[in-house]
């Protein structure tokens, strides 16, 4: 008696189609884990050319720069200041948000946080760098523009937007 609608799949037909899902998952998670290394990596590059910039500025006699840097897709505002000094009224929300994520000792902001970088990527002390209140500029395609200036008579480089 032959039963209509029955399907017979060999053993290696089974087991190749395991195969084939298996190795379709490990690459979908080690792309996905590239992607979060790149995104850590760009935040890391950021800080380190704006540091060099602020540096360059702080050891001249006065000097006016203009910055540009690339950021992750992710990230929507870079934030500079000290958390507990004065702000804007727009900025005040991400202002508190970064006081709640003790980053109290810090001057430079990625709002949002990128978990999977860890606390320490996400926020820097930027040396030799001040600026008058908590600002935050928001990244348009990734990129963000930011003035650095020093007069000659001045302690540190001035951040402004």
């Amino acid at each position: 008696m032959h039963k209509g609608g029955q399907i017979q799949l060999s053993f290696g037909m089974i087991f190749s189609v395991i195969i084939i899902a298996i190795v379709l998952f490990v690459a979908g998670y080690v792309i996905t884990n590239f992607i979060k290394t790149r995104d850590c990596i760009q935040l890391g590059t950021f800080n380190k050319a704006l540091a060099n910039e602020v540096e360059r500025a702080y050891r001249s006699q006065g000097q006016s720069l203009s910055f540009q840097g690339s950021l992750p897709a992710k990230i929507n505002f870079v934030c500079f200041g000290n958390l507990n000094g004065p702000s804007s009224t727009a900025d005040k929300p991400r202002q508190q948000y970064f006081k709640e994520h003790s980053m109290d000792n810090k001057n430079l902001f990625f709002y949002p946080i990128i978990e999977s970088c860890g606390s320490n990527i996400n926020s820097y002390l930027l040396e030799h760098a001040r600026s008058a209140e908590f600002f935050c500029i928001s990244t348009k395609s990734g990129k963000v523009e930011l003035k650095i200036s020093k007069e000659p008579l001045e302690a540190l480089a001035k951040l402004s937007k």
